[in-house]
């Protein structure tokens, strides 16, 4: 059935409002739209009209337009159907950029001539819904006809009939409320009523609103960070093209940078990402408090990405996370029952390292494009103990009693961690990750195995504990040194950061001079080469004495426990009883001795020089050492008592002077007998004290 419509005047229109239940009203405009008549040329009050056999087609151009502040209903301007200037719809009104804001699109129905006398004197506009009902509704064309760069949509060549033009398409979150359904009855009888328009203009508008996309920023323990910066960039990470846009950007005492399309920062439809750039706080190489975020940066690995499609923004994409993890810490001590800096050579000594776990050693927390991610994890983390040439591995393969805990919890090795030995470089490794496969790979991530004892104790503590051997050779003039390197990495082509720790410590020394005087103690004195003398010492802890023994095959002192006496008493005999006790040990010394290289036999005795060094002692807190003489230099006195050496990295020479004998009176001299009473009772020797430089090591 054919159609006709009537010739009146015809009045053109459209009318938008609000798209959203938060949106300020969009502008309705109107123009009113032909009287559809029925087939018998009556119009709807039954008045005669003459029929229009016109058959003409219209072109239709739709020019959408866009502003941010809401208009009041008295500013709204009419659509005549005529193209207009943009001016004439007030200030802040301009052609819609859907390069910025995102696609619109417009669909084209038109009315079934069956229903032409019904829908024509409609004045409620259908809904999309109802448009769809395709036994009233023809779509004309394709739907979702898009506008283009400059904001118009043009349809050619639309016949004669009644059409509604609906907004079918706009982009999320850019377009708070989009253009009501159109009514528009073709032809038109142009102005002057002489024929019909052949290009029909319309102007629906939306109210649109820039985007704004918030960073925020925390630490590991939820408080906002300050002062971290940023750089906006658009593209995609890590791929050429990525440019930077903008200045960079520091967060505000929320930990907020705040990106908004209205500030210059040409926001448009792509891609963006944010990358964390080196600040007071933050940095790469672990020097600062917090480490620069290793997925936040140029590459495929950063997870702060937000997109601008041509279907807009999702709400709960414009909000992004990112926490800033604390720096791994580590430290080392010696814990001996001293806690002191000063041991002695063969010593066995305890260590303990801690390391705190980054609470990212799993990988960290982010937000964003609406979900949850998981930051890159740590790849390397391992301890390395490396002995200098005064320490050594108590028994030659492995420290000694090492223990690795999280609290009361002890790691499993091969389970927790792994350790290796190089005997070698005399050092040892303990690995808390393992990698399989290269780390340069896009799936290494899922090849980094960190133990569930490790991941569910981030944050806390792991403690290390074991024992070393100081060396046999360990002088007072050379520091014994531990060294630990805490290694850990989580941004991957970056170099290991490595925290190190050393301890130091030292051993004592003492120096006995042996000097000759002349008879009953006169003259000036010379160097005594020969005499022997049994070393000892007094532990503090237990009040113990020792006898040093020389040293076992690997060089390391010998001490055994002796009841021999160091207290200088005196009493009838007591030279008599000291001679009889140290040389029968002196006895038994020599003769171990004599299957002994000289470096290591148990006897000390004094040089040309009359001197005896003797290195890698402690200090006081813990022994006190002494000497005493079991064999004198031929033609001279022994010196009975027991010495007390002074022991110290530059100690004082224990001076020990011994007297030359007397020679033997001959038989029947009255004169020489008075000499006889003479030697007894000025002979003998004493010990003196005079600062002295070490010689050589004996022990």
């Amino acid at each position: 059935m054919k159609n006709n419509y009537k010739n009146k005047a015809l009045k053109f229109g459209m009318i938008a409002t609000a798209a959203s239940t938060f949106a300020a009203p969009m502008i309705p405009y109107n123009v009113f739209a032909a009287e559809v008549t029925p087939e018998n040329g009556e119009s709807g009050n039954g008045a005669k009209d003459s029929l229009s056999t016109a058959q003409t087609k219209t072109n239709l151009t739709i020019h959408k337009l866009q502003h941010t502040e809401k208009i009041e209903k008295e500013n709204w301007v009419k659509n005549t159907g005529h193209e207009m200037e943009l001016s004439k719809f007030g200030t802040g009104v301009e052609a819609y950029n859907p390069q910025k804001y995102g696609d619109v699109g417009f669909t084209i129905y038109r009315v079934n001539d069956a229903f032409v006398n019904q829908e024509g004197p409609k004045t409620k506009m259908p809904s999309e819904k109802q448009l769809n009902n395709k036994e009233v509704y023809s779509v004309v064309g394709e739907k979702d006809r898009l506008v283009g760069a400059d904001g118009t949509l043009k349809i050619s060549d639309l016949e004669d009939g009644l059409y509604y033009i609906a907004e079918t398409k706009s982009p999320a979150g850019t377009v708070e409320a989009k253009a009501e359904v159109m009514k528009v009855f073709l032809p038109r009888t142009n102005d002057e009523g002489t024929g019909f328009m052949k290009d029909l203009h319309l102007y629906p508008k939306n109210q649109v609103k820039d985007l704004e996309f918030k960073l925020t920023k925390k630490d590991d323990d939820g408080n906002f960070l300050k002062d971290v910066k940023f750089q906006l960039y658009k593209g995609i990470p890590g791929e050429a093209g990525a440019t930077a846009i903008g200045k960079e950007m520091t967060t505000n005492e929320k930990g907020e940078i705040v990106v908004k399309t209205e500030e210059g920062t040409t926001l448009d439809v792509g891609d963006y990402f944010f990358v964390e750039l080196p600040s007071d706080k933050v940095t790469a190489d672990g020097t600062k408090e917090f480490l620069l975020g290793a997925s936040a940066q140029n590459n495929k690995d950063n997870v702060l990405r937000f997109s601008i499609t041509k279907e807009g923004v999702k709400e709960e994409t414009q909000s992004l996370e990112f926490t800033n993890y604390k720096k791994p810490e580590a430290d080392k001590k010696l814990t001996d029952e001293k806690n002191d800096a000063v041991v002695e050579a063969g010593q066995v000594i305890p260590f303990t390292s801690t390391v705190k776990i980054p609470k990212d050693i799993a990988g960290g927390q982010a937000k964003a494009g609406g979900e949850n991610k998981t930051t890159i994890p740590y790849f390397v983390f391992n301890y390395v103990d490396t002995l200098t040439k005064n320490l050594e591995f108590p028994d030659g393969e492995k420290p000694e009693e090492l223990t690795v805990k999280i609290g009361d919890t002890t790691l499993t090795e091969e389970t927790d961690y792994k350790l290796t030995i190089d005997k070698n470089a005399k050092k040892f490794t303990i690995d808390f990750i393992t990698v399989e496969g290269d780390i340069n790979n896009e799936e290494y991530k899922n090849k980094v195995k960190v133990s569930d004892n490790i991941k569910n104790n981030a944050g806390q503590e792991i403690t290390i504990t074991y024992k070393l051997k100081v060396g046999p050779n360990a002088k007072a003039s050379e520091d014994i040194q531990n060294k630990m390197d805490f290694n850990y990495n989580n941004m991957p082509g970056s170099k290991d950061k490595t925290i190190t720790k050393e301890t130091k410590q030292n051993t004592l020394k003492a120096i006995v001079n042996k000097v000759g005087l002349g008879r009953f103690g006169l003259g000036e004195g010379q160097p005594l080469a020969g005499a022997d003398f049994l070393l000892l010492k007094k532990t503090a802890e237990d009040n113990k004495i020792w006898l040093y023994e020389g040293k076992d095959e690997k060089g390391y002192p010998v001490w055994t426990e002796t009841t021999l006496p160091v207290e200088n008493y005196q009493k009838e005999g007591y030279a008599e009883e000291l001679n009889k006790v140290y040389g029968t040990e002196y006895q038994r010394l020599l003769t171990a001795d004599a299957k002994k290289d000289a470096a290591k036999k148990a006897v000390l005795t004094s040089d040309e020089k009359g001197v005896i060094d003797i290195e890698g002692l402690d200090n006081a807190d813990y022994a006190t050492y002494y000497v005493r003489e079991v064999k004198a230099p031929e033609n001279y006195d022994l010196y009975a008592d027991v010495v007390t050496l002074d022991v110290d990295a530059t100690p004082t020479a224990t001076q020990i002077n011994n007297n030359l004998k007397p020679d033997m009176p001959l038989t029947g001299s009255e004169k020489m007998g008075i000499g006889i009473v003479l030697a007894i009772g000025l002979g003998g020797a004493y010990v003196v004290l005079r600062k002295k430089d070490a010689k050589a090591n004996v022990q």
